[in-house]
């Protein structure tokens, strides 16, 4: 993988983190007009409330996201892929609100 971003920004009060037009391609290969991962703003904040609890949550955000994921296609048919399980599974966060405004995904299998 490989990336580039517009601008990055970490404000102190609420403590987070905001990216602009960050694009994410894979690498060989990828390319940045076809990016895996693009959107115009991500915003993490970490929840003050929790922080006094010793937790860590997050709040995010994602502007306009267009992201492609692709799986290889096993040789056996196999089920469909329910989008929240396949979510679920590929990260754990102890999040408190994911936003997405706008997005895109696309899902491709390659054999």
């Amino acid at each position: 993988m490989d990336g580039i971003l517009d601008r990055a920004h970490v404000p102190l009060f609420p403590p987070g983190l905001r990216v602009n037009k960050p694009k994410i391609i894979e690498v060989p290969g990828g390319r940045w007009d076809e990016p895996l991962l693009y959107s115009e703003v991500i915003r993490i904040n970490l929840l003050r409330r929790a922080l006094l609890h010793g937790k860590a949550v997050l709040t995010a955000r994602m502007e306009k996201p267009k992201v492609v994921v692709h799986r290889k296609a096993k040789k056996k048919a196999e089920k469909g892929v329910v989008l929240a399980e396949y979510l679920n599974n590929s990260a754990r966060l102890n999040d408190d609100r994911f936003e997405i405004v706008y997005g895109k995904l696309t899902l491709s299998s390659v054999r």
